[in-house]
């Protein structure tokens, strides 16, 4: 009887752990943040993750530190500092604050606010988005570059403007890298495999 009990209770362990994961995995799915390259470079990108965990993959995978300041007047902001990336004695790397002040009186809101108004605008060639916004950005930048030509210019730059500003100008100047990223299409040429690039809205530009 107690050798019985004891395996029931490591049962009942073992399914409370795994219904826990579950739960914390669909959570991180449905809560979590993605962090990604410029281009949606699929091996640059980490999804399902917490704001805290974001923000420090974010500061990592750029080489910066982040630190909170106060202002007597504004309130509490952001001063990004971007470590050296050369052993040349005159490189110190580089630090620069953001514009966006939290006049919030918790500071623990104020400073969340601040780490996700950081994520969203980015640092350097890598920012952050919840999931959903992430997963619903890729789709539209998806459809601009299927777009056919009996899609009229005005109506493709009308689904443009749903494209956050800081993807925009990518359809301009990394099409080719998108069309692989997001659209997996290629060409082989003799140089090798390389991506497609069809312009697809000319007259849009």
């Amino acid at each position: 009887m107690g050798v019985c009990a004891i395996g029931d209770l490591r049962n009942k362990a073992r399914r409370w752990l795994e219904e826990d994961a579950r739960a914390n995995k669909e959570r991180r799915q449905r809560e979590g943040w993605t962090i990604f390259h410029h281009d949606f470079r699929q091996n640059l990108t980490r999804r399902d993750l917490t704001v805290g965990e974001a923000i420090r993959h974010l500061l990592r995978v750029t080489g910066s530190r982040l630190f909170f300041r106060r202002c007597e007047v504004r309130g509490m902001y952001v001063e990004i500092k971007r470590l050296p990336t050369t052993r040349m004695a005159h490189d110190h790397g580089y630090t620069y604050m953001t514009l966006h002040f939290s006049t919030q009186e918790s500071v623990t809101d104020a400073k969340r606010e601040l780490v996700i108004d950081t994520l969203i605008n980015g640092v350097d060639l890598y920012r952050g988005l919840p999931n959903a916004v992430f997963d619903e950005q890729c789709e539209l930048i998806r459809s601009l570059l299927r777009a056919p030509p009996s899609v009229t210019a005005e109506d493709w730059l009308k689904a443009l403007e749903k494209v956050h500003l800081n993807s925009r100008s990518l359809l301009r100047t990394h099409e080719a890298d998108l069309r692989q990223n997001l659209l997996g299409e290629k060409v082989t040429c003799t140089t090798g495999t390389v991506a497609m690039s069809a312009g697809v809205r000319m007259d849009a530009r």
